[in-house]
């Protein structure tokens, strides 16, 4: 959000497809302005079915990080997330973090040293 059309920002947004300003003040216009940034960055809504797969191959993504003991990527950095994860209503996704807790363990250890 910008208060005027001579923002720097207003700028860059000519050019950068990953960012867009406005100067909505009101819910409506502001719903419609995140909707054309959406548009402008080709961004669509992801639906629950989408999600689901989303967070799936991350977490097979991250388990493999761990078992393969990972030295360049900080993989506790993930640990709030996954520790949320318990909490989701999906229980695809509440079953995740236990294929990446024993990673997270040794690079837990790993960084203490």
């Amino acid at each position: 959000m910008v208060k005027s059309g001579a923002s720097r920002f207003e700028t860059r947004a000519a050019t950068d497809p990953m960012l867009s300003t406005t100067q909505a003040a009101d819910a409506a216009s502001l719903k419609a302005a995140i909707d054309k940034a959406r548009e402008k960055a080709t961004a669509i809504a992801v639906n629950a079915e989408s999600a689901t797969g989303y967070a799936k191959r991350s977490a097979e993504l991250l388990a493999r990080l761990a078992i393969n003991r990972n030295q360049v990527l900080d993989l506790s950095a993930a640990q709030p997330v996954l520790l949320n994860a318990l909490n989701d209503a999906r229980t695809d996704i509440v079953r995740l973090p236990a294929a990446c807790s024993g990673g997270l363990t040794v690079a837990r250890r790993r960084s203490a040293c």
